[in-house]
Formats: structure tokens, C-alpha cells, sequence
């Protein structure tokens, strides 16, 4: 009687401690990946904005800097997703910040240069944000141009380092219309035409 009683009060105990584990569970499981909204992080360094991100469960990455006046240098200028947005935990999340040695820079002529020789040239000048863009031409490879927002860029127009940039880039596969040769029977015809008004 006394290895019954022993055996249920054991049962028991299991029971509860299965049923406590299960409701924990899907507690943690109902809180994982709840959506937080992004902080107002702007006016503020990245030291003192990193605080925020953590107490949030969000990361950071410095992606751009701009140069604006009246602006303390090094702080934070513009966030993306924007202020209040709802996101997942341990989303990364985009800064621009502050900094006096922002400036506009000229880009080169690429025109008539290979894919990797332009893409040399503009990181020289740091401009890393390039992307290939391949329209249609005769030349693998072969790069014609610049492109920023759909917009083609001239030589030494100013845009800053970190704009994203696209290298127009022919595909080898297009063809150049060619100049159609005249049509010799008209020509023929006109000469027979000027003979017989002759005679």
C-alpha cells in the first residue's frame, strides 16, 4: 500500500514538473522573436546609441557619413528602418552618421576601360558601393559608363564615396546597327532616266 501511495505521489510529481516545462516553453517561445520598435537614436554617438540597441536586442552597422552643419561630429544623422518601426529581434539596423570629412568627390572616366580596371580605379577614389549594371553591346566586359539612381554620370560629376554606384557594362551579345548601303536599282534607274531625257 505504502509502494502505491509512493509510486502516484511520484506520478504526480512527474505530471507537474511535464506541465511546468510545458507552459515555460511556450512561454519562451511565444516572447522569441518579438517584434520591438527602433529607437530614436539620432543626435546621439554610436557609444551612447549602442546602449539602446542592446537594452532593444537589435545590432547596428555604420553604413554612410554625411556632412551637415550645425551638427556635433560623430553623431548619428539618419536610421533606417525609421524611428518607431516594428522589427525582429537581432535585426541589424542602419546608421548614418556625422562627420566633418564627409565630402563630395569627382568620378572618373571609366569609359572604354575593363570591369575590373574601372572597379580598381573607383575604389582608389573610394567609391566601394559599386554594382554592375550589363546592357547591351558588342564587348564583354567592356565598361561605357557610370550610372547613380538611373541617372548616367558625367566625368568628374560630384557624388559622395559611399553613393551607390553602378558600372554600365556591355554584355558581348548586342549588335551595333550597321549603315544600310544604298539601293543601286534606284540609282540605275535614275542614270537610264537622265540618258533617255539626254537624247
Amino acid at each position: 500500500m505504502r509502494s502505491l501511495l509512493t509510486h502516484m505521489l511520484l506520478v504526480a510529481l512527474v505530471s507537474l514538473g511535464i506541465l511546468f516545462g510545458v507552459f515555460y516553453g511556450l512561454d519562451v517561445y511565444t516572447h522569441h522573436n518579438e517584434a520591438v520598435a527602433v529607437p530614436d537614436v539620432r543626435g546621439l554617438t554610436v557609444d551612447e546609441a549602442s546602449r539602446f540597441f542592446v537594452s532593444k536586442k537589435l545590432r547596428f552597422s555604420v553604413v554612410d557619413s554625411v556632412a551637415i552643419s550645425n551638427v556635433p561630429p560623430g553623431t548619428i544623422a539618419d536610421i533606417i528602418p525609421t524611428v518607431g518601426a516594428k522589427v525582429k529581434e537581432g535585426r541589424i539596423v542602419f546608421l548614418t552618421v556625422h562627420s566633418p570629412g564627409a565630402r563630395l568627390r569627382s568620378v572618373p572616366d571609366v569609359s572604354d576601360l575593363s570591369v575590373r580596371e574601372a572597379e580598381e580605379l573607383l575604389k582608389s577614389m573610394d567609391f566601394y558601393a559599386v554594382q554592375r549594371k550589363y546592357v547591351a553591346g558588342n564587348y564583354r566586359d567592356l565598361v561605357i559608363g557610370l550610372e547613380l539612381g538611373g541617372c548616367v554620370l558625367d566625368p568628374g560629376e560630384k557624388v559622395l564615396p559611399g553613393a551607390a554606384i553602378s558600372l554600365l557594362v556591355e554584355d558581348g551579345q548586342g549588335k551595333i546597327p550597321e549603315e544600310e548601303p544604298a539601293d543601286s536599282s534606284m540609282d540605275l534607274e535614275d542614270s537610264e532616266e537622265d540618258l533617255i531625257n539626254f537624247f
